[in-house]
């Protein structure tokens, strides 16, 4: 591969590992507040609400 090739392969290859960074980024916020809205949703819902009603038979 001559010089020339070689930078412009590390060219593309930086634009596609920073396009690769600002995804997960973005899908990172994303799942956090997905995950958040889960946390509060098991919290609701919780082990010891379920357990309750199987210990009272």
């Amino acid at each position: 591969m001559s010089r020339l090739q070689t930078e412009g392969h590390t060219q593309s290859l930086r634009e596609v590992h920073e396009r690769l960074v600002s995804f997960v980024q973005c899908h990172t916020q994303l799942a956090s507040s997905t995950i958040g809205l889960a946390d509060s949703i098991l919290d609701f819902y919780s082990p010891e609400v379920w357990c309750g009603c199987c210990d009272n038979k």
